[in-house]
């Protein structure tokens, strides 16, 4: 019976966590004005126009992030930072 409620505890957490994760999304466009970070709690990143970080201001990506573009736009860097750090997976 113990073994029962551990799965089905491990369930629950495993259901929750999941359910966490798919809900996090952030769509973005535009301009990136001031020092920003994009964080893992707000994955993935989905950018549905261009997307400018102007001069002097720096955008730094978490790792773990994922940034996805839609086929016809990108990210332009006029004189700012881009700092995007990976993980080894």
């Amino acid at each position: 019976m113990k073994n029962y409620l551990k799965i089905i505890a491990a369930l629950v957490v495993l259901f929750f966590t999941t359910y966490h994760q798919t809900q996090a999304q952030t769509y973005f466009y535009g301009g990136i004005y001031a020092n920003t970070t994009w964080t893992l709690a707000n994955s993935p990143y989905i950018i549905t126009d261009t997307v400018v970080v102007f001069p002097g201001d720096t955008l730094t990506i978490q790792p773990g992030v994922v940034v996805k573009f839609d086929s016809t736009v990108y990210m332009e860097i006029r004189q700012a930072t881009l700092i995007a750090n990976g993980t080894a997976a």
